[in-house]
């Protein structure tokens, strides 16, 4: 069960040390140098070239680390359902939306990518909500807000793949 906490650690890892490895340019400043955490998208590690149009030596790394976080993601979402007692379709549900947006994001990397956000978000939402009814049913009340507003937190799941 520990597999997706850990593999959470080296993706972590693995993308930090790609930004040093970026040679730059942004949506900001076309001809900055290196990757910039409130100018650049985590997305940019992935491209072939950089935004400065150097080859970008960060892919093999950010796509090493997008790897195993899917991974780790869909192993989540396939054992969390089975270790708690939920019905069939909540489980089936979860398990199938969350394989499929990890899935679906590890192509990331290629020309699909602004298609691959919004179909793999969207499963990926799936998942989280299916995640927030089990939780809500085994009484984790410390992760909803009293105001609920928390709940809408699921919505910008997919900003650091933007």
């Amino acid at each position: 069960m520990l597999t997706p906490f850990f593999g959470t650690i080296v993706f972590i890892c693995l993308y930090i040390i790609a930004t040093f490895y970026y040679p730059g340019g942004s949506q900001v400043d076309k001809y900055s140098n290196g990757f910039s955490w409130s100018n650049n998208y985590w997305c940019n590690l992935l491209n072939e070239t950089s935004i400065n149009g150097k080859h970008n030596p960060a892919r093999p790394i950010a796509i090493s680390a997008m790897v195993i976080l899917c991974l780790s993601l869909a192993n989540f979402w396939y054992i969390f359902p089975e270790k708690t007692a939920t019905k069939k379709s909540i489980r089936l549900t979860i398990q199938i939306s969350g394989a499929l947006a990890m899935t679906i994001s590890l192509f990331l990397f290629t020309s699909f990518h602004d298609i691959i956000i919004i179909v793999a978000s969207l499963f990926g939402m799936l998942a989280i909500f299916g995640t927030f009814i089990i939780l809500h049913q085994l009484q984790w009340n410390a992760c909803f807000a009293k105001d609920h507003y928390r709940r809408l937190a699921v919505s910008p799941a997919s900003i650091p793949f933007e």
